[in-house]
């Protein structure tokens, strides 16, 4: 079966290559020409938002449901500053990134873990200080990962989801996520925090401790 990603072989190429040069950019600029758009799956104005929100914030703990080409993590890796520990939740994995991430994180002491399994099924009974949910965009599978991460994690945030109004070059509103967001962020009291840009919003659960 043909790697749906193969299009995109010239970037992964590139990302690897940068990669194992081990270098950790410092800013939002050289961070985004590394990873682009199509390597880490967020625009510009999508990533731009997500950089200003935890530019300053202590995240030491870091949840991606949903990890791709591995872009995406490079990101947060470099955005945040403090980082002990990354868990990497995916349907499926990609060998070429995911080997040169690891050996990434070994680099800068980075513990990891990247579990192959539906992120339904995922349990955790720990406390993480952010989750990152970016994985099957329809209601049922984002429900599903909101009760798994609701009570787990400090932050929340969502990509991919849209508003009316607010739709993409792909013209994609996913009506039942952005429903699923909206009653949890309401049951939960939930506080949006930062901008939100173009398909990404981040909360503060108001968690301290596990419940």
């Amino acid at each position: 079966m043909r790697n749906p990603y193969d299009k995109y072989h010239h970037q992964q190429q590139d990302f690897v290559k940068y990669l194992k040069t081990f270098q950790r950019p410092q800013n939002y600029e050289e961070v985004y020409s590394v990873v682009k758009d199509k390597v880490s799956g967020l625009y510009r104005n999508e990533s731009e938002p997500i950089w200003e929100i935890f530019k300053d914030k202590e995240i030491k703990t870091f949840v991606e449901v949903g990890r791709n080409l591995g872009g995406s993590l490079f990101f947060f890796t470099c955005l945040f500053k403090d980082l002990q520990e990354v868990l990497s939740i995916d349907i499926a994995n990609y060998p070429l990134t995911d080997n040169a991430l690891m050996d990434y994180f070994k680099r800068f002491e980075i513990k990891y873990n990247f579990v192959e399994c539906d992120s339904i099924t995922f349990k955790t009974n720990r406390m993480w200080d952010f989750a990152f949910i970016d994985g099957g965009h329809t209601g049922p599978i984002v429900k599903r990962d909101i009760e798994i991460w609701k009570d787990r994690c400090k932050y929340i945030g969502f990509h991919d989801y849209a508003d009316k109004g607010r739709k993409n070059k792909h013209k994609k509103v996913f009506e039942d996520v952005v429903q699923e967001i909206k009653s949890a962020w309401d049951e939960n009291g939930w506080k949006q925090i930062g901008k939100r840009g173009r398909s990404e919003i981040i909360f503060e659960t108001g968690n301290l401790e596990v419940k």
